[in-house]
């Protein structure tokens, strides 16, 4: 007993150290920086179930939120450069928790008291940083409350799901971390017991995306959460392939992307629903394929063509 009350105190003075915020002219940023990689360390490779003090938990996450959400270290900046600065300063801080959410003696019922919708929010609200290696870390602790702490896997899946509608239908005009977002969303469909009304509010969001103007730098991960919510046992690629053809036609500038799209949506769509849609693919990558101004657009809907049609001749010009 009293050996476990002197590595709770251990515990406990180290995670002071690391509570603050520091600058980089700060003396104490270097015993910080070497303090949080111990911590990462210890609950990396240390296997034993330890089973730490509620104040522990406590200190751990206020370490996490008065770094990560500190408002010293916001989002809204437009200094990339500062950004970099500051996730360098808080990059171990989110392995440091990682960690900890992860090592063999983490208790949710501890954590709970410590963590709320209020965490989860400003926690979805950090994918929205210009720093991709952020928005990596932000997914990747998103998804480790999701396993550990199931009482938060509402609280996730809905805060998301507003970002990404605010985004779809231009309540927010930027955000830079769609495809991380998406990517959130994907992992609660396929590990989490998602509501039929809340499956098809985010089928009608992915939608509307489809014709989202950025469409180019998410279409993947939109593709992705479409096949994971299809398994899911919601019917939803022919409606998506439907939509992409009608985008298709009324705006041809963008047809490499919905050409992409098609590509990675016949892969997962049922052979006869496919037959359906065919007639309305076919004319469309035949007007590609015969059009002049774009021969890198023409050879790629050629390739198109060749997988989708492999025993139908290629039109003439």
């Amino acid at each position: 007993m009293s050996n476990l009350l002197d590595i709770n105190a251990t515990i406990l003075q180290l995670l002071k150290k690391c509570l603050p915020l520091l600058s980089a002219s700060d003396t104490r940023r270097d015993t910080k920086i070497a303090t949080l990689d111990g911590l990462y360390l210890l609950w990396t490779n240390n296997k034993q179930e330890i089973d730490y003090s509620a104040t522990v938990y406590e200190l751990v996450i206020n370490v996490f939120v008065n770094n990560v959400f500190s408002s010293s270290n916001s989002v809204t900046k437009k200094d990339k450069k500062e950004t970099l600065y500051e996730f360098e300063n808080t990059e171990l801080v989110y392995q440091m928790f990682q960690a900890f959410l992860k090592h063999n003696g983490f208790r949710p019922r501890k954590a709970q008291p410590f963590l709320d919708k209020d965490f989860v929010d400003s926690t979805i609200q950090r994918l929205n940083s210009t720093v991709t290696a952020e928005r990596i870390a932000v997914r990747d602790t998103i998804r480790y409350l999701h396993d550990t702490c199931s009482f938060l896997r509402s609280y996730i899946f809905q805060s998301a799901i507003c970002v990404l509608e605010s985004f779809a239908y231009g309540k927010i005009r930027y955000h830079n971390g769609i495809s991380e977002m998406l990517d959130v969303l994907k992992y609660s469909v396929i590990y989490s017991s998602i509501a039929e009304t809340a499956l098809n509010e985010l089928s009608k969001i992915i939608i509307h995306l489809i014709s989202h103007k950025s469409l180019v730098l998410f279409n993947i991960k939109l593709v992705e959460c479409v096949a994971a919510i299809d398994k899911s046992g919601k019917t939803l690629i022919p409606e998506i392939l439907i939509t992409v053809l009608r985008l298709w036609r009324e705006n041809k500038e963008l047809s490499l992307v919905y050409m992409q799209l098609v590509e990675k949506l016949y892969t997962l769509c049922d052979k006869g629903e496919w037959m359906v849609l065919q007639p309305r693919l076919l004319s469309l990558i035949t007007d590609v394929m015969l059009g002049k101004e774009n021969t890198a657009l023409s050879n790629q809907a050629i390739m198109l063509w060749n997988q989708i049609f492999p025993n139908r001749n290629l039109p003439d010009n």
